[in-house]
């Protein structure tokens, strides 16, 4: 896949950006980033701009949710991923499970199971 989307960059004349998945502490792997991105490096898939980190781009994140906020579109959602996942329709291989919008008309104001996410 990295190889397509390098091709398909650089015919369009786009960039091709090495982004980091690294949200997520608990289940990011110490070193995985950088022996990717040697890896990458290896087979000739080097980033044409920074490598972007997505846990050094929080500023960009909370940007984008105020402006979402403002637009009404943010609703505190505090389902589990076991519970999104049984709650999906029976998907079809290849398929990802998708949020089904439990919590889109729930009273924002009740009780949480848990922290909500937005």
């Amino acid at each position: 896949m990295a190889v397509a989307s390098l091709v398909l960059a650089r015919r369009s004349a786009g960039a091709y950006v090495v982004r980091v998945e690294d949200l997520d502490p608990p289940r990011v792997v110490a070193g995985s980033a950088a022996r990717i991105l040697d890896d990458l490096a290896w087979l000739g898939l080097g980033s044409d701009e920074r490598v972007m980190y997505q846990s050094a781009r929080h500023a960009a994140y909370a940007a984008a949710l105020s402006k979402l906020e403002a637009r009404g579109l943010v609703y505190p959602c505090d389902c589990s991923r076991a519970e999104i996942q049984r709650s999906a329709s029976a998907p079809h291989a290849g398929e990802e499970t998708r949020y089904p919008g439990t919590c889109r008309a729930k009273d924002p104001r009740r009780s949480m199971k848990r922290p909500p996410a937005l």
